[in-house]
């Protein structure tokens, strides 16, 4: 499989890794991608599908519902549901012994989208403050102030993390496992037309109207004073993830032409 961060002719990648009906589309979900609206779009396209996350299945002793625990439960929960009946594309916030297991199916396809690290660690903060997430309480008490969640070690290279499964990954480690494990991998910052190629390489018609979930709240507890005060700060203590989005994003920028023409020849979706 060549995927697209080493193809330079959109349209001969697209007919090379286009899926059939038997094709598992795996997307590993890293949080605050804008991956929701993403799902909920592929979702309808494929008709078939999975979401793998804490809270699938919930066992009853209290303390197995840790959230690995949880996330374990319910990838074995997919593997179970994907026998009794094949899906054609499950996801999820996913850690690399999940996707391991899930590429072992075979005929497995994967995809990601990453973001600017800054605006990533930016998004998540106000995101755990809010309801939605089911600790937000929690949260609010321990980071009352950003500089606090950015000097938290578990946020510092949080994509390469995702992606590598190490504590302390490399940019080289992560850089290798993108370009070989994954078929397409995007950016928000360039989500319009990364969308539309996904559809193409799913081979169904993308909506004419982009799907927005999840949409930032206007307001949280703890609101970022001048957030660009900490951007080097956030810099300095995470530059693997920088050195890998850079290296996506400069793939991603170099193909934008490539895309169009693709988009514009096969036809599925337009630009």
């Amino acid at each position: 499989m060549t995927g697209n961060l080493d193809s330079n002719d959109m349209i001969q990648f697209v007919l090379e890794n286009m899926g059939t009906k038997d094709t598992l589309w795996l997307f590993h979900h890293i949080p605050k991608t804008a991956g929701s609206s993403l799902r909920a779009e592929l979702v309808n396209a494929t008709r078939s599908q999975y979401n793998i996350y804490e809270g699938a299945v919930i066992p009853d002793d209290p303390a197995l519902r840790t959230p690995i625990i949880l996330l374990n439960l319910a990838c074995d929960d997919f593997f179970i549901k994907h026998a009794e009946r094949p899906r054609r594309f499950v996801s999820g916030h996913l850690l690399r012994t999940h996707v391991e297991r899930i590429l072992s199916l075979g005929n497995v396809k994967m995809f990601t989208l990453l973001r600017e690290p800054f605006d990533r660690l930016v998004s998540s903060y106000r995101y755990q403050q809010t309801p939605t997430h089911p600790q937000h309480n929690e949260f609010i008490a321990r980071f009352p102030d950003f500089s606090n969640f950015i000097e938290f070690e578990h946020s510092a290279n949080a994509m390469a993390k995702y992606i590598t499964g190490d504590e302390e990954p490399s940019a080289e480690k992560c850089i290798e496992i993108l370009r070989r494990d994954y078929v397409f991998v995007g950016t928000i910052e360039r989500y319009s037309i990364c969308r539309l190629m996904l559809f193409e390489l799913i081979n169904a018609e993308a909506p004419e109207e982009e799907t927005r979930e999840r949409e930032s709240a206007p307001t949280v507890p703890n609101e970022i004073d001048d957030k660009e005060r900490y951007r080097e700060l956030f810099r300095e203590r995470n530059r693997v993830d920088y050195e890998v989005y850079d290296f996506v994003r400069n793939r991603i920028e170099s193909q934008v032409e490539s895309m169009k023409c693709a988009i514009h020849t096969l036809g599925m979706a337009s630009v």
